[in-house]
């Protein structure tokens, strides 16, 4: 089953916004490309790029948020591709391996196009005439991958990346199973957790959700986890191992945190104190919370704690320390 996520930045401490990552957003993997993103590549504010190019896969910035079928410009990811024209949409990487996956679907099409496929000699024509190998969209569709505060349900995302002055904040969706459950109605419900914070959550029915803070992320770690995915798109096998370990318990001790966090939002669900969160109290909009850090941390949770760096995990050089800083706007 596909894991979603999210990859954004904070506009506060509660409004955030960003664009959904459909697959693999879990940490082990997410984070190291992310990283890898955010520090090895040119762009400067990546996730703000990312959300107004409506771009859900930071590949997709070197088209210029362009589809690289159609040609259209500002209507979004493409989707629903024929699988085999996939490889095309490749055309502009830098990437030398995604630009050799380009290079072989043409010669594919060629291939087919000899041998009387109609299909393939039509998207050559289109791409020799139009310069883009389906501008009539015959053989995909657009979609619009924005997220945010709005519209995120921590039910359904599960993991969200946003990135802030300093650091690179981690969120998990905690969902609490609530027995004798109804049919969802998904109000947002208030409670208040055993040490008597107050935290509006997605009242699902059979479930209550919210988005919880389990990590932040400092330019050293950054800088870590993009030197392990740089190494990973160099084939050094050496330390690759380790290196793989290391992530797999960070991403372990998230999901460690994140379930603490959906007992205590179970505990303060059966405790009673709740109520609906009326409109007046939240400046018009039913917004669940994000049980942030400072929160967790007073329930003694010393393994969500901020990251200078991540054990296990080689030193990066310190021009990839510098990058991150400058990502972070901590630089």
């Amino acid at each position: 089953m596909s894991t979603r996520g999210a990859f954004g930045y904070w506009r506060d401490g509660i409004r955030w916004e960003g664009v959904y990552i459909r697959s693999d957003a879990y940490p082990g993997y997410a984070l190291p490309e992310l990283a890898y993103a955010m520090v090895f590549r040119e762009e400067e504010a990546l996730p703000e790029r990312m959300v107004e190019a409506r771009a859900e896969a930071w590949q997709f910035l070197e088209e210029g948020g362009v589809c690289p079928f159609c040609g259209r410009e500002g209507v979004g990811m493409p989707v629903d591709i024929r699988g085999d024209i996939y490889a095309l949409r490749y055309r502009f990487a830098r990437e030398p391996i995604l630009a050799d996956a380009y290079r072989e679907e043409i010669a594919r099409l060629e291939r087919a196009a000899e041998e009387g496929d109609q299909g393939a000699a039509g998207i050559l024509e289109d791409l020799r005439h139009t310069g883009w190998p389906d501008p009539g969209e015959r053989y995909h569709g657009h979609w619009d991958p924005r997220v945010g505060h709005l519209n995120a349900d921590p039910l359904f995302l599960e993991w969200a990346y946003l990135v802030t002055r300093g650091y690179l904040s981690v969120l998990r969706g905690c969902v609490a199973s609530r027995p004798g459950g109804r049919p969802a109605t998904e109000r947002i419900i208030a409670l208040r957790l055993p040490g008597g914070e107050p935290l509006a959550v997605v009242d699902h029915g059979h479930c209550v959700a919210a988005f919880t803070e389990v990590a932040r992320l400092g330019p050293v770690a950054l800088a870590q986890l993009a030197w392990i995915a740089r190494m990973k798109r160099r084939a050094e096998g050496k330390g690759q191992e380790e290196a793989r370990e290391a992530v797999d318990r960070l991403a372990d001790t998230l999901t460690y945190c994140a379930a603490f966090v959906a007992g205590l939002v179970a505990a303060a669900w059966a405790s009673g104190k709740r109520r609906v969160v009326r409109e007046p109290e939240t400046g018009g909009k039913e917004l669940p919370d994000v049980v942030r850090l400072e929160t967790l941390n007073r329930y003694g949770l010393e393994l969500a704690a901020f990251r200078e760096d991540l054990p296990g995990l080689p030193a990066p050089p310190r021009d990839a320390v510098r990058l991150a800083e400058r990502r972070l706007g901590s630089g």
